[in-house]
């Protein structure tokens, strides 16, 4: 169950969740790294580089017993190994995620499903309405028509990420990767109808 927390996607608010996908992510987020990226740390785990993914890492120890929880978010994938005896599960732990690496990805390609059309009123609507750059402190981001979606590219401080927006609502848009994954996207309109503002989470930015 811890693992599966790891990789939950869902905001605070309206439910139960202690703390947001956004949240969750971020402590997964290297704060210190080795000089050749093999190995770092993040908030409260240790960072490794498995089969080519980011492992990340927990690890647990009394005098007679070792465990080690590691986990690949980009994939969804965990193992954790509880071991009765001084020894080493990261490396049991290392050696399970390599085989399993490989296999997850295949599965994954082949389920991934083409994203559901949108039809040409839709796409001149966004383009009249939500296109366009937005700033702030923070960053700038382009919103952008792609590959037949709506996109947001992103620079800056805590903004440098591409997203695509799968609509929720009216104005609302779920963001579908990068480490806002998840969260609603509200477009803000004035009194005229006008867009003006886009709300990232709770991050805003203004439309220039």
């Amino acid at each position: 169950e811890l693992i599966k927390l790891q990789f939950r996607d869902a905001p605070t608010s309206g439910g139960t969740n202690v703390l947001s996908g956004v949240s969750v992510r971020e402590m997964h987020a290297p704060v210190l790294m080795s000089a050749d990226w093999s190995s770092g740390i993040s908030v409260g785990y240790s960072l490794r580089r498995v089969g080519g993914q980011t492992m990340v890492g927990k690890s647990g120890e009394i005098p007679g017993y070792t465990s080690f929880m590691g986990f690949i978010p980009e994939l969804k994938l965990g193992a954790a190994v509880f071991v009765n005896a001084n020894t080493q599960p990261l490396q049991l732990v290392t050696m399970m995620l390599e085989t399993l690496i490989p296999v997850v990805k295949r599965l994954s390609a082949r389920s991934k499903a083409p994203a559901p059309a949108v039809d040409a009123a839709t796409i001149a609507l966004w383009q009249r309405k939500y296109v366009g750059r937005y700033t702030s402190l923070l960053g700038e981001v382009e919103v952008v028509l792609r590959d037949g979606g709506l996109w947001m590219v992103g620079t800056g401080v805590a903004l440098a990420e591409t997203t695509g927006f799968i609509p929720e609502g009216p104005n609302a848009f779920r963001m579908t990767a990068g480490i806002s994954r998840g969260e609603i996207a509200h477009f803000i309109e004035d009194a005229q109808g006008n867009v003006t503002r886009l709300m990232l989470g709770t991050i805003g930015v203004t439309r220039v």
